[in-house]
């Protein structure tokens, strides 16, 4: 796989990362002190003032191997160094550009989005898409696009910066978005009762939800972004389970890392999402990352 080059370098210079001392960066406290200056300084910018949409930038560089050497604990500590300190745009600044920037696309001289769960090609007029009918055969007609968190925001109580980090959010239909609710990602074991489904594959079996084929590689490169990133936070309230959502997933999801990687349109959508919040996904850029840091860290990200 083509080796991207990048700064990361200079940060890891100044930093003496071990597996016993790393730091992991709490946002609680950070993004709750930063929306108090903001507000006192009458700045509209960043999760506060949700109508705001940040400009974007250029050229955001990409994270590199540092070295081939730097696996396991140490290069998990690396990229959570590097993707810790990306901006926050907001909720309500995410949920428009998702749908107008982030992953718009035109097909037949029309501007939409292709849904994950259901891949069908929705038009859209602004931020509002809607679907034509039962596009994606789950017999639920004229259902509406909107945002998946992959991993729930029930599960860190909607607070920011993870809910508006548009690394780890999707575009889906809402029925199978709902029907997913904060399921675990699973694989449905064949001959299994299969109580919802889209004609592109995503099914739901009891409280298993398998996505369809297309969708894997994306979503296991959103949630090992988001465990990367949001380490050492409150991620885990509401009925989160430990085993049932990570630990016993995360082989899976590695798994699928390897089996879909990133499509053309994957990685023009990780350029896009750095442009505005100035971090990019690392497992993007490079997916062998994931195997390097190891099944066994992996599981200890909490």
């Amino acid at each position: 796989m083509k080796k991207y080059s990048l700064v990361l370098a200079a940060v890891l210079l100044s930093l003496s990362i071990s597996s016993a001392s790393a730091k992991r960066h709490n946002y609680n406290a950070q993004y709750q002190q930063q929306s108090g200056a903001d507000h006192n300084n009458g700045n509209n910018g960043g999760y506060n003032n949700p109508g705001i949409i940040p400009a974007p930038s250029v050229n955001v560089p990409r994270p590199e191997v540092i070295s081939p050497e730097l696996k396991g604990q140490a290069l998990f500590d690396a990229l959570h160094e590097y993707t810790f300190s990306h901006t926050a745009v907001g909720y309500g600044a995410a949920k428009t550009l998702l749908p107008t920037k982030v992953d718009a696309e035109e097909k037949d001289g029309k501007s939409g989005v292709t849904c994950h769960y259901s891949q069908v090609f929705i038009p859209c007029s602004g931020k509002d898409c809607v679907e034509r009918g039962d596009e994606n055969g789950d017999g639920k007609p004229n259902d509406f696009v909107n945002v998946e968190h992959t991993w729930p925001q029930s599960f860190f109580n909607k607070s920011e910066p993870m809910r508006s980090d548009m690394h780890h959010l999707l575009l889906t239909l809402s029925v199978p978005n709902g029907r997913r609710g904060h399921m675990p990602f699973s694989t449905v074991a064949p001959g299994n009762k299969v109580d919802y489904a889209t004609d592109s594959g995503s099914k739901l079996s009891g409280s298993n939800f398998e996505p369809c084929d297309a969708s894997k590689g994306n979503i296991a490169r959103a949630l090992l972004y988001f465990a990367v990133t949001y380490t050492g936070n409150s991620v885990h309230s509401g009925e989160f389970n430990s085993n049932g959502f990570w630990d016993s997933k995360v082989e899976m999801l590695l798994e699928w890392n390897r089996q879909d990687p990133p499509d053309a349109q994957e990685k023009r959508r990780n350029e896009v999402i750095a442009s505005y919040q100035g971090k990019r996904n690392p497992f993007i850029d490079d997916p062998s990352l994931a195997d390097k840091i190891g099944l066994e860290v992996w599981k200890k990200m909490q």
